[in-house]
């Protein structure tokens, strides 16, 4: 309930901010301040005191794991990414966490044999996280395009960047070539709009958008 989470987040704060405590109680009280927050929907509260903890210590896998969401909700894929692979730095083991949190991640356990030995099998899990990663701060990358896009003429130079950006990690992703097309269309760069519309139409052939917009492309 709110009254409850009210209660916590107090309780957050009285242990976090006390006078003589020693410094990682402080830290993990700072990262319990953070979930109280995260329940209570101010995410802007949550990231200080993430920010807080993290200045505490540097080893803490929570707060790299939740600070590396709020980051990429905010479209700063950079500062996310940082933060996602200094979780894996900090604690392999917690991979499975993704499967809880984010999206869909059926995918660590794709492809691993009965036969498989720990090691083997820790190496597989790593390796799908990495990509699953990389699809989180590429989706990342992609929205902050099309919020600089949509602003002013100024800033599509930084909205292509971010689309490649988006496209060095997910290459193959019809939406993000496609919003790719859209940019260089608002840049006046007809052969290369041209270029992305036909991938993007290519990659997904079922999307009217792409489709769509090849042919009035071509027809220019």
């Amino acid at each position: 309930t709110a009254h409850a989470i009210n209660d916590r987040i107090a309780s957050c704060r009285i242990a976090s901010e006390a006078q003589g405590v020693d410094t990682d109680v402080r830290a993990f009280a700072y990262v319990d301040l953070a979930m109280a927050y995260d329940a209570n929907g101010d995410h802007d509260a949550e990231l200080q005191a993430l920010n807080t903890a993290a200045d505490l210590r540097s080893d803490v896998w929570q707060v790299y794991f939740n600070r590396g969401q709020i980051l990429a909700q905010h479209d700063e894929p950079e500062a996310a990414l940082a933060d996602y692979q200094k979780f894996l730095q900090i604690d392999p083991s917690k991979i499975p966490m993704f499967r809880q949190y984010i999206g869909d991640f059926r995918t660590l356990h794709d492809g691993e044999k009965t036969d498989m030995s720990s090691s083997e099998r820790e190496e597989n899990r790593h390796t799908e996280a990495q990509k699953q990663i990389s699809r989180l701060v590429a989706i990342s990358f992609a929205r902050r395009c099309e919020l600089r896009r949509q602003r002013t003429p100024g800033t599509l130079d930084g909205a292509l960047s971010d689309c490649n950006q988006a496209l060095t990690m997910q290459p193959d992703n019809a939406r993000m070539i496609l919003l790719r097309g859209i940019v260089q269309m608002d840049r006046q760069e007809y052969t290369a709009r041209h270029a992305d519309f036909d991938a993007a139409a290519k990659a997904d052939p079922q999307s009217a958008d792409a489709i769509y917009l090849r042919g009035i492309s071509a027809g220019l």
